[in-house]
């Protein structure tokens, strides 16, 4: 077994030592569409891998899983590459495996991305708030138009109305 294949098979080692279960696509492609399918909690690519950047990249854009790189030389070049990638960690393997730095660059990355998720998450819940919002003020303005309601009347009848027909307030604005 040669020098790459050892520390490739520590690293594994380590990826198992702290729980996580190994799975090991045949390419970019396969990857990506496993990462789709089903959920993944940590994504761990060669950072000088061919098309590492691309697939880090998209993993990060879909929000699918935290991605760590590892390599065995850091230069300025996988810096700026890790950054563009927004790969949230980069593990260097020398000989041997750091299993603590390791840990550490896995726990972290799975921690941004859970905050990552809650505020996209957030990010969404806000955008429908403000869709209800504005339809809500439209329809408020058509209740005021049409029947000379005040604005606090106006809102009254469409709460009523979505309790009355047990629908949420969006729907009946």
């Amino acid at each position: 077994m040669g020098q790459d294949a050892r520390l490739k098979d520590a690293l594994l080692r380590a990826v198992k030592t702290l729980g996580y279960t190994v799975v090991q696509p045949s390419g970019y492609d396969s990857l990506l569409e496993k990462v789709r399918r089903e959920p993944v909690e940590l994504v761990l690519l060669e950072a000088s891998g061919e098309g590492a950047l691309p697939v880090a990249l998209e993993i990060y854009s879909e929000a699918l899983a935290p991605v760590v790189w590892f390599t065995r030389n850091w230069s300025e070049e996988l810096v700026r590459q890790a950054l563009e990638a927004r790969v949230l960690g980069v593990v260097e393997i020398g000989e041997k495996v750091d299993v603590w730095a390791f840990e550490f660059a896995v726990g972290l990355a799975g921690m941004v991305f859970e905050e990552r998720k809650a505020l996209l998450k957030k990010v969404e819940e806000l955008k429908e708030d403000l869709e209800t919002r504005k339809l809500v003020e439209r329809a408020k303005g058509v209740l005021m138009d049409q029947f000379g309601l005040k604005d606090s009347e106006a809102y009254r009848r469409l709460q009523r109305q979505a309790m009355n027909t047990r629908k949420p307030l969006k729907e009946v604005a």
